[in-house]
Formats: structure tokens, sequence, C-alpha cells
């Protein structure tokens, strides 16, 4: 009989996915929670890791969201978040808070750059963290909620993002579980928080920073 009888293949399998998660989620806060060149080593070492990791567990390209097919299945997605940032704006117009981008120029950058940064956001949040917790929990709906309890510690300690995340981690993992597409969601995210940004004050929001970062703004 071989040494290795007694193992358990897929124990060890849950294991090792376990301290991917551990990981890649340790390597996240402590980029949130450094500076300088420390932070920009973590921001590396979390790209990396969840790069190599999501890829390497064989998952199709359409199960990690990346297939541009499954656009049409939420193509709905975005135009409901338009109308939630349309509410939030009209509500900002009514409470005296929003503040017009300074000229078209700067508009333009913060909607790529938004862009970029949500669908980042969303590989991580679904690609990774929510494909894993699928597997290790073996509950769609319990990974759901694992993942936007993640997404929404992420944005610790900013008191307007934590629960705002919260609510979009729930509805955002639900829309992956079902419809298994990134492209919409970060669209959709993009939206809302661009309406955020103009919309809430900053003596509050402190530019949509987080981490440590949140108490390093200065307006």
């Amino acid at each position: 009989m071989g040494a290795s009888a007694g193992i358990d293949p897929e124990k060890t399998d849950r294991r090792a996915l376990w301290r991917q998660v551990l990981l890649v989620f340790a390597a996240l806060e402590a980029a949130l929670w450094t500076a300088g060149v420390a932070q920009g080593c973590f921001i590396a070492l979390t790209v990396g890791l969840t790069v190599a990791w999501a890829f390497s567990e064989r998952h199709p390209w359409p199960g990690l969201g990346l297939n541009p097919a499954a656009i049409r299945r939420g193509w709905w997605i975005a135009p409901v978040a338009g109308a939630v940032g349309g509410l939030i704006l009209l509500a900002a117009w009514r409470w005296h808070t929003l503040r017009p981008p300074a000229g078209i120029l700067v508009a333009c950058i913060n909607v790529v750059f938004s862009l970029i940064w949500a669908f980042a956001q969303q590989f991580l949040a679904q690609s990774f963290f929510f494909l894993h917790f699928e597997y290790l929990l073996r509950s769609g709906r319990q990974a759901v909620l694992a993942t936007a309890l993640l997404f929404s510690a992420a944005h610790i300690p900013n008191p307007v993002l934590v629960p705002v995340t919260l609510v979009g981690g729930l509805i955002f993992s639900e829309l992956f579980r079902r419809n298994r597409t990134l492209y919409m969601l970060a669209v959709a995210q993009a939206l809302v928080a661009l309406c955020l940004a103009i919309s809430v004050p900053e003596t509050v929001l402190h530019d949509m920073r987080v981490g440590i970062g949140y108490f390093s703004y200065r307006p």
C-alpha cells in the first residue's frame, strides 16, 4: 500500500483553495492599509495571485465571466444601474450636494478609469472569490453572501461605501451566479460609483477612498 493511500485528494484540494482565498484577501488588505513602496508590492502580489489562481483552476472561459456572448443575457443590467444612478443624482440635486465634474476631459478620464477599475474589482470578486466560494461552500447562494461580505469588508472604514458595497455585492454576485458575465457588472458598478462620487459630500466620502487612504485624505 502506497504512502498516499490515506490521503483524500478532494480534501487536499479544498484546503489549497481555502489557502488561496485567505492569501489573496490578506494581500488585498495589506495593500489597502499600507502606503508607498509596500503598498505597491502588495498590490502587485494581489493582482499576480488573483490572475494566476483564477486561471489555474481550469474554469472554462465562460465560467470566469469573460465570454462576450454572455452580454446578451445581462444587457439589461446597465440600464437598471443607470436608473439607480439617476435616482442618486436626483437626490443629490434635491439636497444641494451635487458636484458636476470640472470639464468634459475630466469627466471622460473619470469614466474610463472607473470602467477599468470596476472590471478589475468584479474580476477579483466574482472570477476569483465567488468561484472559489461556490466550490468550497457547495452552494451558489452561500457564495453570494460570502463574496458580498468580503467585498464590503474591503471598503472599511468608508461609512458610505461599506453598506453600499454590501448591498451591491449581494446584487452583483447573484447576477454573476445567474448570468456569468463581468462586462455588464463592471459597467453597472462604474455608473453607480460615478454618480456617488459627485453626489455624496466629500466630508463623508473622502474621494471614495478606503483603508488607510480614508484617514490620510485631505480635501
